[in-house]
């Protein structure tokens, strides 16, 4: 996130979209005033705060805080002052303004706990961002957010978490705010070509869940010189992520296919196989919405043994079959896309 003293919306939501910040806090100080009273000093600070959404310029919140401070020494005084209205004020407004809004409270390894569990709808499952806080210059706790990690929740009890880090571009450590859950699952449509035994398209719908795995049914139409396929499958692909936009994806299937050529007297017969396959591909994403494909496939197949005419009801006499044992077993090269729908 981006911090900007004095800053009007439109700078700081320019300026964070130069530095790619998340969020965006526009800070003033409205008020201080300190008086001599009792042997001490009592300062008054008055701020305002208001939050930005630097993709959409929203404005996510806005908080007036008040801290109160008493020291003999005055810089003292207002610092105290200053943190009381972080403490007291602006921190928990922070908080609220995110859908969970908790802090990690312990750090094990790979393991992290939160104060919050099943009272407050946290589930099993369920992702969260982690943001780091950043010192306002104040003297005070951070109300500055930076995104540097992704949780998945494993364990819940009534009042707290523990989550698993998936991902950290910072280290993830106690006092980090565990924020929104914005990492969802995704329905999405691929469209690609088929290259190499030889040539076609396939259609996928796919269920992915960042960060962990794909499941994908596909259907894929290839064409030979002499034999077209028909090929449906079903995959499952572990998710291997090496920066933030890519990813390689490794896994496999199954499936069944229907081949068709022309008998000697020009009549479409039909045979059918079943195979087992793995796929890998690299997927580099533009945005949640729109990512490239580029991988393989190898199929492991039975071979058309037996051809049929009208719709498999009789069987065609093998004299009659000009390619008799074709076997789609081979490697298959895949370029595509994929978007949400």
């Amino acid at each position: 996130a981006l911090q900007i003293s004095f800053a009007t919306t439109n700078t700081i939501v320019e300026a964070g979209r130069i530095i790619g910040a998340q969020y965006g806090f526009i800070a003033q100080i409205d008020q201080i005033n300190t008086v001599w009273k009792k042997d001490t000093y009592q300062a008054e600070v008055r701020l305002s705060i208001k939050c930005v959404d630097i993709e959409t310029g929203k404005l996510i919140g806005n908080k007036q805080a008040l801290g109160l401070g008493h020291n003999r020494v005055r810089n003292r005084a207002i610092d105290e002052a200053f943190d009381r209205a972080f403490t007291e004020d602006i921190d928990p407004a922070i908080k609220s303004w995110f859908r969970l809004g908790s802090e990690i409270i312990k750090r094990d390894g790979n393991l992290v706990y939160i104060a919050l569990g099943q009272n407050k709808g946290v589930k099993k499952g369920s992702r969260y961002l982690v943001y780091e806080k950043e010192d306002l210059g104040f003297g005070s706790d951070s109300i500055f957010l930076k995104e540097i990690g992704l949780i998945e929740i494993k364990n819940t009890s009534s009042e707290w978490a523990e989550g698993i880090v998936l991902k950290e571009t910072g280290t993830i450590k106690k006092g980090d705010i565990v924020s929104e859950q914005v990492i969802e699952n995704y329905r999405l449509i691929g469209l690609g070509g088929v290259g190499g035994v030889g040539s076609g398209i396939e259609i996928s719908a796919i269920y992915y869940r960042p960060l962990s795995h794909m499941s994908m049914a596909n259907i894929t139409f290839e064409y030979l010189p002499n034999i077209n396929n028909s090929i449906v499958s079903v995959e499952f692909l572990k998710e291997f992520p090496l920066l933030r936009s890519l990813s390689f994806f490794v896994g496999g299937g199954f499936g069944s296919a229907i081949g068709s050529q022309r008998d000697i007297y020009g009549r479409n017969i039909y045979s059918l196989a079943y195979f087992l396959d793995s796929k890998v591909f690299a997927d580099l994403s533009f945005s949640d919405k729109l990512s490239l494909r580029i991988g393989g496939v190898y199929y492991l197949a039975t071979p058309y043994s037996d051809w049929y005419i009208e719709e498999f009801k009789y069987r065609v006499p093998l004299d009659r079959v000009p390619i008799k044992d074709y076997n789609l077993s081979g490697l298959r090269l895949n370029v595509g896309i994929s978007f949400t729908f």
